[in-house]
């Protein structure tokens, strides 16, 4: 038995298998075996039925179909060690035809990892934005901050936008009441849309005890065509207004906010977050621009196959993140409008750069040098083993060969991650974002020590999370 190998531009690999009758008889006689131990046979204990039965009961042409497909795989299994291949599917013989006493020559191809070529990168250079925390940002996440500890006063004056009402409401479109709610607050707006579009301005001017009646044209674009476009007549009684009145900014506030002894101490631990955090997302730019620019670099022919498995791997991390956050997938692709083939399809030139930046990253641990020691392996497992129960510990001496060689490649990549950063960029900091294992395993575990003002900045550092969230209390009512 001998192997011919060839590879494509498309990096598949081409295994043309030479067999020998002899050869594929002497592997029938295991796959005979293999049948008579699985098959239930009656009159017949497991592994003793004669081969002529099972013959008979599968056929002998899928006998020794079987045998063939089995000296394939073995022999193109081995053949793609011997050239440093890696194979990214199974080898199928498909044998339809089987020449009893003769020689078979079998041709299969199998996608392949290609290894690529790296072009020189050593003349990339690239410049981290700079990071700068103005007291102007620093006002933005106090007056967020102000804004969710608002009290909502009541007030003796007619209804303004921007107060938060208690009214009684009934809306009838035709003959049928769509609502009739009691004691429903919500807060007066002048971007209401949908079915009570134009309500908020009628309740301006109301003030506590009055009643209206008044009639409104529910919106033709509404989603419910059978009112689309209809008189909408409500009978509204406003029982309440009240007023947001926002806290001072003074040492109580700023002690209510976590353990600042003043404002000025709250001010200090605030600008600190937002660098730290802005510096971060500075250097994950930075990151992201060289790798870029590695990729651009690169000449590697990616498989289909490995395309849609790094895009099973992207759905997955996403399905486990939403989970910590209890939240189902099928209906955050809902929400976003996707299925979940519209979902992979968007993912696809995402899942091809990572794809192609983790071998641009191993093509550079290749030629600068860098190696993984013993050391580094064994600093993951303790990494991994002090954020998992006992029965979970793994030892060096239990992980299987591909497990370690994954370990292996994947501390590479973070070396190369290192080098790069620290020799193709301009930054702040020469550590590498996530080159950390017990920091990376941590997070992976759901570990997320903070301080208040931490807590602080994560919710109300952006313009976006001063509004005010609606909930079913402060919300405008809903058909029913």
């Amino acid at each position: 038995m001998n192997v011919t190998v060839e590879t494509t531009p498309a990096s598949d690999a081409q295994f043309t298998v030479h067999l020998d009758w002899a050869a594929i008889d002497k592997a029938s006689e295991k796959v005979y075996r293999r049948l008579a131990q699985s098959q239930k046979i009656p009159g017949f204990r497991p592994g003793h039925a004669p081969r002529a039965t099972i013959e008979r009961l599968v056929g002998r042409d899928a006998l020794y179909e079987e045998a063939i497909e089995d000296l394939v795989q073995d022999a193109v299994s081995a053949s793609a060690r011997e050239h440093d291949l890696t194979l990214l599917g199974a080898p199928h013989a498909h044998v339809h035809e089987v020449n009893y006493g003769q020689e078979h020559d079998v041709t299969v191809t199998v996608p392949v990892l290609s290894k690529g070529e790296l072009a020189d990168y050593h003349d990339i250079h690239v410049m981290q934005e700079p990071v700068e925390v103005t007291d102007e940002d620093i006002e933005r996440v106090i007056d967020n901050a102000r804004e969710r500890s608002a009290l909502w006063v009541p007030v003796e004056r007619p209804a303004q936008i921007g107060d938060r009402v208690t009214v009684a409401l009934k809306l009838v479109i035709g003959e049928k009441t769509i609502s009739d709610l009691k004691d429903h607050e919500f807060e007066l707006t002048d971007e209401r849309t949908g079915l009570y579009t134009g309500m908020d301005q009628e309740i301006v001017g109301m003030s506590e005890g009055d009643t209206k009646e008044f009639s409104l044209t529910v919106p033709a674009d509404y989603a419910k065509t059978d009112i689309a476009g209809q008189p909408a007549n409500y009978t509204l009684t406003l029982d309440r207004v009240a007023v947001k009145e926002l806290p001072p900014v003074d040492d109580e506030f700023a002690q209510k906010m976590g353990d600042y002894a003043d404002v000025a101490t709250l001010r200090e631990a605030i600008r600190a977050e937002l660098h730290q955090n802005r510096l971060a997302t500075a250097r994950r730019d930075l990151r992201e621009k060289v790798n870029d620019a590695l990729i651009e670099r690169l000449t590697l022919p990616v498989p289909q196959v490995l395309v849609d498995a790094e895009v099973e791997d992207i759905i997955s991390d996403l399905d486990r993140l939403l989970s910590r956050d209890q939240i189902d997938f099928a209906r955050y692709l809902q929400l976003m409008g996707k299925t979940l083939d519209s979902y992979r399809e968007e993912m696809q030139p995402e899942a091809l750069r990572r794809v192609k930046q983790r071998r641009a990253l191993e093509l550079i641990a290749e030629q600068e040098g860098l190696t993984v020691t013993v050391q580094d392996v064994q600093r993951v497992l303790d990494a991994y083993n002090a954020t998992s129960s006992g029965a979970r510990r793994m030892r060096l001496g239990q992980l299987k060969p591909a497990q370690r060689q994954s370990i292996e490649r994947s501390l590479l990549r973070d070396q190369a991650q290192d080098w790069v950063m620290q020799h193709l960029t301009d930054s702040e900091s020469s550590a590498t974002i996530g080159d950390d294992p017990a920091a990376m395993l941590a997070t992976l575990a759901g570990e997320a020590a903070g301080t208040p003002a931490e807590h602080v900045v994560a919710t109300a550092q952006t313009p976006e999370a001063a509004a005010p969230v609606e909930t079913e209390s402060s919300a405008a009512p809903e058909a029913e």
